[in-house]
């Protein structure tokens, strides 16, 4: 994307297929409550709505069982924090947790980067699985509870982990779409004024992800960036991003690029916003290797961002062998569309007609004034 020139890229796919984990009998649903889900809300959605989260726990049997008992709140962090396998599965099998933020309490400390010994009282069950290392804990929390991951992995505001927008704008039930974490969906994820900046970004930082990044824990990363295929929001993309750059770690850096979930969120952005943060963060980032820029955007799903920045490039008359061409022809109706639904991709496009003039093969000239217009029809 943008102006890098010719490109060698590959057409050989890497992507790792998006593993959606199932437990005995089970589907896949999206919740669409705030931080308490209920089996009627459930029972509710269709099965095509559950792209965002993956539900293992069989929902009949998941609400006939009792609530844990407050009293048992600090057993069952206990029993994850010191590895107490047999503890925490018993208590996370028998019990259901309606409420998963909620369930805190436990008078220990944690390290939150260069912050040593901050208090962990205000951590939940998730965050005390993933923080402790413990990938067949952090399974355990979310193959046997139904609860909002996005909102149960959040940096806790209560917390010296939290920054000021944190602190002074609380994440409510009213910026989600329920469990999944995926912002309301009230028209198509087309419509650019349905998914404004300010809504999108209203998800907050996850406090989940940053640990398996900063301990480079690959395989508790993988589990829930990849095979849980949830909507962890801009804030986290770049959070986590920066933070994987930093460590300069590319098997992080390869299996956060190559997911299926970083396409789904950016391409959940309203179109000017998605091009904005590629080029800022992914086209600008020195750290990111440019066989993997290109592999990136090789793909289908990012294939449009791709193809408009190498329009871009028509403003850059020495540009020589743009692929503009080769990316159009690969290029899908929906993908147009995209294009189109956004108004200042489409004013960009029109300033830059009057740089066809200066493309001195005729053919290609002649190619570009048909794709644009293309894109005015």
């Amino acid at each position: 994307m943008g102006c890098q020139g010719s490109k060698n890229k590959k057409n050989k796919k890497k992507n790792k297929p998006n593993v959606r984990r199932k437990g005995r009998n089970t589907e896949t649903y999206r919740v669409r409550t705030g931080f308490k889900v209920t089996k009627e809300s459930i029972q509710l959605l269709s099965k095509d709505e559950g792209d965002e989260y993956a539900l293992f726990a069989d929902i009949d049997e998941y609400f006939d069982r009792e609530e844990l008992p407050q009293s048992k709140y600090v057993t069952l962090l206990k029993a994850i924090k010191d590895n107490k396998t047999k503890e925490y599965t018993n208590l996370l099998k028998n019990y259901k947790i309606t409420a998963m933020d909620l369930v805190t309490g436990l008078n220990d400390t944690v390290d939150f980067g260069n912050k040593k010994d901050v208090s962990g009282t205000d951590l939940n069950p998730l965050h005390w699985a993933v923080y402790t290392n413990n990938l067949r804990a952090t399974k355990a929390v979310i193959e046997n509870q139904i609860f909002n991951i996005v909102i149960a992995g959040k940096v806790p505001t209560n917390t010296g982990m939290a920054n000021d927008s944190e602190i002074s704008q609380d994440c409510t039930e009213d910026a989600f779409d329920g469990t999944s974490g995926a912002l309301k969906r009230n028209a198509s994820r087309r419509d650019t004024n349905t998914h404004s900046e300010s809504r999108f970004g209203s998800i907050p930082r996850s406090l989940v992800l940053f640990w398996p990044i900063d301990q480079e824990n690959l395989e508790i990363f993988d589990y829930l960036w990849n095979d849980l295929s949830v909507n962890w929001g801009l804030k986290s993309l770049k959070f986590i991003l920066t933070m994987i750059c930093i460590k300069e770690n590319m098997n992080l850096l390869e299996s956060f690029l190559e997911s299926p979930t970083f396409e789904k969120i950016v391409n959940y952005m309203p179109f000017h916003e998605s091009m904005d943060f590629l080029e800022a963060f992914i086209v600008k980032n020195e750290r990111i290797p440019e066989e993997m820029k290109n592999d990136l955007f090789d793909r289908q799903e990012m294939l449009v961002y791709d193809f408009v920045g190498e329009l871009m490039c028509l403003e850059n008359k020495d540009l020589q062998n743009s692929s503009h061409q080769k990316l159009k022809e690969r290029l899908r109706e929906e993908d147009y569309e995209r294009i189109k639904s956004s108004p200042k991709a489409m004013a960009k496009i029109e300033e830059l007609k009057k740089y066809v003039q200066y493309i001195e093969d005729s053919d290609e000239r002649d190619e570009i004034n048909s794709l644009l217009d293309r894109l005015d029809d």
